[in-house]
């Protein structure tokens, strides 16, 4: 996955399900030091490869595309596609003294960049957001 991302500030996600085969990733000769580096006791992230980790229900369940991912959210926009609305109604609840209130805010978002990159050897495809699937596929 490395080889695919292009990118300053790299994270992983991976769904919670994905943990222990996390768990048992070894670097060199069963030393795992520079491959899985946990860390239980301070505040520090855990990290993968150097880069922090984090476990989120969000991604997809360990064996589908996407229970692990590469990104970059430096690489990503964020749009606010109107002003935020608020409005009230002392009418909807008037027997019982009381008012409704609706809020409404209409946002987007997508990656920066809406295809692969190529490197200047004309074959290698990079991307600030990878996800593992059967192979891996930069998104």
């Amino acid at each position: 996955m490395l080889s695919h991302f292009l990118g300053q500030q790299p994270i992983w996600l991976a769904h919670q399900s994905t943990m222990p085969q996390i768990l048992q990733l070894n670097g060199p000769a069963g030393n795992a030091s520079y491959v899985w580096i946990g860390n239980g006791r301070d505040a520090m992230p855990t990290t993968l490869m150097g880069y922090p980790i984090y476990f989120i229900e969000n991604c997809a369940t360990l064996g589908e595309e996407g229970d692990l991912i590469l990104a970059d959210w430096s690489k990503y926009v964020i749009g606010n596609r109107q002003p935020t609305t608020i409005d009230s109604s002392s009418h909807f609840k008037f027997r019982d003294d009381l008012t409704a209130w609706r809020c409404v805010s209409r946002v987007g978002g997508r990656p920066w960049l809406s295809d692969l990159l190529t490197l200047r050897d004309g074959t290698t495809e990079v991307s600030p957001f990878v996800i593992l699937d059967d192979g891996v596929t930069p998104t």
